[in-house]
This record gives C-alpha cells, structure tokens and sequence, in this order.
C-alpha cells in the first residue's frame, strides 16, 4: 500500500471499527483497509508469519493493542499511577479502575476505558459499570471514548508514516544499488525523482 493510500485508509471509523471486532469478534462483511498498512507487512515480515487473511488480522488487533496498552502506561506514570497489571484478577481490576478514576480527568478515563474494553476484553466489564465505577454518566463515557480513538487514530497515523518513511528509504537505497557505479556522483535529489518518475515510490 502505498504511503498516500495507507493515511487515507486510516480514520477514526476504521479504527473504531477494528476495535469492535475484539469485543464481538465478527467478521466484518468487508475487509478492513487497515489489513494492509506497512505496519501491518511489516510486523509479519519480522515474526515470519504467513500472509493470510488471519494473520492480517492478527497483527492488525496486535498493533492496535500495543498503541492503548504503551498510551495507557504513559499517563498513569504521569498522574504517579501504577501501571495495569497484565492478567490482574477481576476483583482486582475493579480496584484499579477505581484508582485511575481518582484524578477525574477525561483523557485517563478515556484511555482506561479503551484498555479494559478492549485490551481486557475476557473481563467483559460493560459500560454501565465502567460509568459507575467512575462517577461518570454514559453520555460522558460515550464522549471520552470517542475522544480517545481520534487519539489513537492520530498514534497510528504517525506509526504508519514512520514505517513508510523507513520503507521508502529502504527501496530507494536498494534500487540506487542496482544502478552500480555509474550514479556515484549523480546528485540524490536527481536520483529520488527518477525514481518516482518510474512509479517506484509508491
């Protein structure tokens, strides 16, 4: 996918969209455009998983996970929080979300939320509860949420880019090889535009 594809591919509903498939694991009548981002080839290109539609799906939630859970422990660390405890018992969890409720802030309610809802989903702790334990009312939870996808969205985009940047560099050095010695002294820039002439930049 090429970079331009791969940020429009990415939007607040597809990644809405790719959460709710945790939850209720659907299969959802279309495949989602996130499956193929180059953070997505390139996680199976390093753990030498198979290309499948599986395996797609996998190291898509696996990425998106990874982006709530690593968010998640960088706010609690700055309202000197304990971080959530990985496989923390149900009664325990409770406890915790009680704990991250305490500062009231809507940006640590709202990634608390994406993590239990979706990062512990087996807890299956629904919404109505989550409100309560908090002290704050659906709307408000509703409000937060979406607040914090449009967060995690724009943490993916910025992924995304990174690992395009890091694909277009390689590709680029690769084809330069190719052409051996004779483009030693060619300027880069001169380089980089043949090669996007020749739609190899895509």
């Amino acid at each position: 996918m090429s970079p331009a594809d791969s940020q429009a591919a990415i939007s607040s509903q597809t990644v809405r969209d790719a959460l709710q498939s945790l939850v209720f694991l659907t299969v959802p009548a279309r495949p989602s455009p996130l499956l193929h981002l180059c953070l997505v080839e390139t996680y199976l290109q390093q753990n030498r998983f198979p290309i499948t539609l599986e395996s797609r799906r996998f190291a898509l939630q696996k990425i998106l996970l990874d982006l709530i859970v690593d968010r998640f422990t960088t706010l609690c660390a700055v309202f000197r929080l304990d971080p959530p405890t990985p496989n923390a018992p149900y009664d325990e969890a409770i406890r915790a979300i009680r704990r991250y409720a305490q500062p009231a802030n809507p940006e640590l309610t709202g990634w608390c939320w994406l993590y239990y809802r979706f990062v512990r989903v087996e807890l299956a702790i629904p919404p109505e509860q989550f409100s309560e334990l908090c002290c704050v009312d659906a709307r408000s939870l509703r409000r937060y949420l979406g607040h914090v996808i449009q967060r995690l969205t724009g943490l993916l985009m910025e992924a995304e880019w990174a690992v395009n940047q890091d694909w277009h560099g390689e590709r680029l050095d690769a084809w330069r090889k190719t052409l051996g010695p004779a483009v030693e002294h060619v300027p880069f820039i001169v380089i980089v535009d043949t090669w996007e002439r020749a739609g190899l930049g895509s």
